[in-house]
């Protein structure tokens, strides 16, 4: 989705931190932060239990190179675009917030690399299914106490 939010080919959005680095390409690294329940329901149909999780979870987007400041801008507008929010709508996603840009720029090698993060906190919901078999029969003993 972001790839294509701004244009870009899809090996400049990375999933992770990679080891290989390119300095003379800029390119965007996608990385989950944390994940928190905000709620839980709980409910039982026949003999299944149903548990309904509400979540949320922070995901990191770091630009590298140059134009990774003006590319993490348009990023950050787009977010709030009708089309981003129906592409998270369609993999059952809500965007709760998006941060401010964060400038992490370093001087490199005698030169400044151009660097910064935002984090988007999107919500979804989770649902497990757990059979609960039933107890047709049980064996009570009893002691009797004199």
């Amino acid at each position: 989705m972001i790839a294509r939010a701004l244009n870009l080919p899809d090996d400049r959005v990375r999933g992770s931190f990679a080891k290989e680095l390119n300095d003379k390409v800029s390119f965007l690294v996608v990385a989950l932060l944390t994940t928190t329940q905000k709620g839980r329901e709980y409910k039982f149909k026949d003999e299944t239990e149903r548990i309904t999780l509400t979540k949320e979870a922070t995901v990191s987007i770091n630009a590298y190179g140059r134009g990774s400041l003006a590319a993490l801008e348009q990023l950050n507008a787009i977010f709030y675009t009708s089309w981003a929010l129906n592409e998270l709508k369609k993999i059952k996603m809500g965007l709760v917030a998006v941060s401010s840009i964060r400038n992490l720029s370093l001087i490199v090698s005698g030169g400044v690399e151009e660097r910064g993060q935002i984090d988007v906190t999107i919500s979804y919901i989770e649902r497990i299914d757990k059979a609960q078999n039933q107890i047709n029969t049980a064996e009570i003993l009893t002691k009797e106490s004199r």
